[in-house]
């Protein structure tokens, strides 16, 4: 996860509408997507694709980190499995720009684990991500296991302590 400080004196470099603003003016949230996905017969994840589903952020927002996590409905069919081994995720931009492609372009699905960072660790975003009031992110998450999911997007973010 990006530090809240160094991330606001880059965005502020980069991106006009926070020209003068002070971080004491941001405070900090956490948006959370959930996802319900049924069991992948035999694996086949685009057929328990859910999305993109959209998490707007109404008045702008900093996108310091997104973390991921799946839990399995019932016993685990996959142990050997982590959360981010579970599922594979795509995020883009409102105005079409993807975060995240396939090496073909289509779907930009790839494995969570790879995505944010493998184990424990989040790399992702290596930098901050500023979006503009009235933006949204849109995911996409699909089951790579033969088992039901509850899946959690949580994007940690700096948003306006008081309206714009």
């Amino acid at each position: 996860m990006l530090n809240p400080l160094i991330a606001f004196q880059q965005a502020q470099l980069v991106t006009p509408e926070l020209a003068g603003k002070k971080l004491g003016d941001m405070r900090y949230l956490v948006f959370n997507q959930n996802f319900s996905l049924g069991a992948s017969p035999a694996g086949l994840a685009s057929l328990t694709q859910q999305g993109p589903t959209g998490q707007p952020f109404a008045a702008g927002a900093i996108i310091l980190g997104v973390t991921a996590s799946a839990t399995p409905v019932t016993q685990p069919a996959q142990p050997f499995l982590t959360g981010r081994q579970r599922f594979q995720l795509a995020i883009n931009y409102t105005q079409s720009d993807a975060l995240t492609t396939s090496g073909t372009g289509q779907t930009g699905l790839g494995n969570a684990d790879a995505v944010l960072g493998g184990g424990d660790d989040t790399i992702f975003p290596p930098k901050f991500l500023y979006f503009p009031p009235q933006q949204s992110a849109f995911t996409t998450v699909a089951n790579l296991t033969t088992e039901a999911l509850r899946i959690t997007i949580s994007y940690h973010a700096l948003v306006w302590r008081f309206s714009q």
